[in-house]
């Protein structure tokens, strides 16, 4: 709460400064869906002039690697279900829940085929809308099929 924020929490600028901290050349960001979170982040850390520390980050989106390899829907939900994770991870739509559930889930796709560091950096977009969101510089952005013939990282 609003309340609990400002009794224990700590200043938004103090926040962009940790984050800042935890970012560097060797940095992996994981998400499950990564645009969306990325944007946040990255608008966040630009009011205090710390988003250059994004740059040099490597990006792996979990929900590219999913769309690869099962049918829609393509929620989380869905992937701890098609992956039979039901009992271990879930997805409550809170932060810790859902990055919790999201190492899981790549678990079990780095077991299913070890090729998730093909994918760094590779995002796929809605194949009618493109993408959502600003482009990230250091992202790769491909039209991902509804038809998977062939991974992403395959296409032209």
């Amino acid at each position: 709460t609003e309340r609990m924020l400002l009794d224990d929490g700590i200043s938004k600028r103090q926040a962009a400064e940790m984050f800042s901290r935890m970012f560097g050349e060797r940095t992996l960001i994981v998400a499950y869906n990564a645009q969306f979170d990325l944007c946040f982040l990255y608008y966040f850390l630009a009011q205090f002039g710390m988003a250059d520390v994004l740059r040099g980050a490597k990006m792996l989106d979990a929900l590219t690697v999913y769309k690869d390899r099962r049918p829609f829907p393509h929620k989380l939900c869905n992937a701890i279900e098609a992956y039979g994770l039901g009992e271990s991870a879930v997805n409550s739509h809170r932060a810790v829940d859902d990055a919790r559930a999201t190492v899981q889930l790549l678990e079990a796709m780095s077991r299913e085929r070890d090729d998730l560091d093909r994918y760094l950096n590779l995002f796929g977009t809605h194949p009618k809308y493109g993408l959502s969101g600003r482009k990230i510089a250091s992202v790769t952005y491909r039209p991902q099929p509804y038809q998977r013939t062939v991974p992403l990282y395959e296409l032209p």
